[in-house]
């Protein structure tokens, strides 16, 4: 196996368990937060972990760009949500 097949094995895996799993909860913790929850702990780490492996198969998005359009929805849902949630801290803390 080549590292190319390697490499592209593992964005397969990323893009089906982020289709299965991780794109509908980032989406479920953006609607509850426009309901008016705030974020929890549990869904600051889930986000860091998120963009951590996307960070991490950066160099691999740009080998593959057929991935960087999905790549670039999760950064800009988990930044909408980090600023939906920094505003309603901001507008709580006056």
């Amino acid at each position: 196996m080549s590292v190319t097949d390697n490499e592209s094995g593992v964005l397969a895996a990323w893009v089906e368990g982020l289709e299965s799993r991780n794109l509908p909860r980032l989406l479920e913790i953006k609607s509850e937060l426009e309901g008016g929850r705030h974020l929890t702990d549990f869904d600051v780490n889930f986000m860091s972990e998120m963009m951590q492996d996307a960070q991490q198969l950066e160099a691999a998005f740009a080998r593959h760009p057929q991935y960087l359009s999905l790549a670039k929805r999760v950064f800009d849902l988990c930044h909408e949500i980090a600023q939906t949630a920094l505003a309603r801290e901001k507008d709580g803390a006056k």
